[in-house]
C-alpha cells in the first residue's frame, strides 16, 4: 500500500510530498572553518613586511688617503697622540687616539682636545637629513638596523737616527670600545679625567694619568662606575725593519717579527627603541641627529711599547709612529 502524502496539493517532479512554502526553516551555508597561522607562517609574514621598509644609510666620515677631499671624505690619516705623564719625561712612551661617534664633538670630546689636542676625532654615523634618498630618511621616526666602525693600523718606520734597541721592540694594542653611563645630575663621565682606575682604585683619565708603560698596559681598567665597556680588542705589532745609519744599528733587535698592519671591526650599541629626528632638511649639525636617544660612542686605541721600561730618559720609546685608517656603515629603517 503507498504511503499517504503529507500535504495535498500538486507534487512536485520526482517528489514522494507537495512542497507548501514556509514550511521548511532555511539554514544559513557552512563556511569552511578557519585555521589560525601556524608559527612558520607568521615568521613569514613578519619577513615579507620587514623586507618592504626601505633600508637607509647614515653617513660615516672616513679617515684615510683617499685621494679627495669631498665630504664626508678627509683624505687623511688619523695620527695618534702621546699619554702627557707615561713614563715622565719621556714625551712619547705610551701613544693613543679616541674616535667619537656622532656628526659633531661633544662636551666630554671638547674637554679632552682641550687637555692633549687634536686626540678626539669625530665619525659621524646618524646625522641625517630629511629626503628621499638612500642616505635621508623620509620621516621623523626611524630604527636602527646596525651600526659598525672598520679599523685599521698600519705601523710606520722609525727614522735612523732615532734607533735604539728599545724603539724596536713590538707595540701592545689595546682598543677598548666604551659609552658614558647616565649618571646622577651634577656628575658627567670624563675621559681626560675619569676613563681609568688604578690598582688602588683611584679614577684618573688620559690627560693626568701618571704612571709607568707596564702600569698603564697591565694594572690600569676602564672606569665602570662611569663607562659601559662594551668591547676591547689586544694584540701586538710592530715597525717594519729600518736601516739604520749603520748596519750595526738595523739587527740589534733580536727575537720574532710580527704583523705591520691589523684590520679589525667594531658593532656598536644597537639600542630598541625608536629614534625620533628634527623634522628638518637643513644641514645644520646636530639638529639632524635623534633627539631622544644619547648614541654616543668611544673607541679609544691605546699603544704602548713591550720591554720600554722608562729606564732611559734620553731615548725615545716613538709609540706613536703608526696611523689609524677609519670608516663605518649603518643601517637604519623608516618606520
Amino acid at each position: 500500500m503507498a504511503k499517504p502524502r503529507k500535504y495535498a496539493g500538486p507534487l512536485q517532479k520526482g517528489k514522494r510530498s507537495a512542497y507548501v512554502p514556509g514550511t521548511r526553516k532555511r539554514t544559513k551555508a557552512k563556511l569552511p572553518k578557519k585555521t589560525p597561522l601556524s608559527n612558520k607562517q607568521k615568521t613569514q609574514v613578519r619577513q615579507i613586511i620587514k623586507g618592504r621598509k626601505e633600508i637607509k644609510f647614515g653617513t660615516f666620515f672616513e679617515y684615510d688617503n683617499l685621494g679627495t677631499t669631498a665630504a664626508p671624505n678627509f683624505n687623511q690619516v688619523i695620527t695618534p697622540r702621546v699619554f702627557p705623564f707615561i713614563n715622565a719625561p719621556v714625551a712619547d712612551a705610551a701613544g693613543f687616539t679616541i674616535l667619537q661617534t656622532g656628526y659633531n664633538l661633544n662636551a666630554v670630546s671638547t674637554a679632552m682636545n682641550t687637555s692633549v689636542a687634536g686626540s678626539v676625532n669625530p665619525i659621524g654615523g646618524y646625522h641625517m637629513l630629511k629626503g628621499d634618498t638612500s642616505t635621508t630618511r623620509d620621516g621623523d621616526y626611524m630604527r636602527l638596523q646596525s651600526h659598525r666602525v672598520n679599523l685599521r693600523i698600519n705601523m710606520l718606520k722609525n727614522a735612523k737616527s732615532t734607533l735604539q734597541v728599545e724603539n724596536q721592540y713590538p707595540l701592545k694594542f689595546q682598543i677598548y670600545l666604551v659609552r658614558p653611563k647616565q649618571l646622577p645630575s651634577g656628575y658627567a663621565a670624563s675621559l681626560s679625567a675619569g676613563i681609568f682606575t688604578g690598582p688602588q682604585n683611584q679614577i684618573v683619565g688620559i690627560a693626568d694619568i701618571d704612571a709607568s708603560v707596564f702600569q698603564l698596559s697591565n694594572l690600569f681598567k676602564i672606569n665602570r662606575d662611569q663607562w659601559h665597556l662594551d668591547k676591547m680588542k689586544t694584540f701586538i705589532l710592530q715597525n717594519p725593519s729600518s736601516p739604520g745609519a749603520t748596519d750595526a744599528e738595523a739587527t740589534t733587535y733580536v727575537g720574532p717579527r710580527y704583523a705591520t698592519s691589523r684590520s679589525c671591526s667594531f658593532w656598536l650599541h644597537k639600542p630598541k627603541k625608536e629614534l625620533r629626528f628634527t623634522n628638518t632638511t637643513s644641514a645644520s649639525g646636530l639638529s639632524n641627529e635623534p633627539e631622544n636617544l644619547n648614541l654616543t660612542s668611544y673607541i679609544i686605541v691605546v699603544a704602548t711599547r713591550i720591554g720600554d721600561n722608562g729606564d732611559n730618559d734620553t731615548a725615545n720609546s716613538y709609540a706613536d709612529r703608526w696611523t689609524l685608517a677609519t670608516n663605518g656603515v649603518s643601517k637604519f629603517v623608516d618606520m
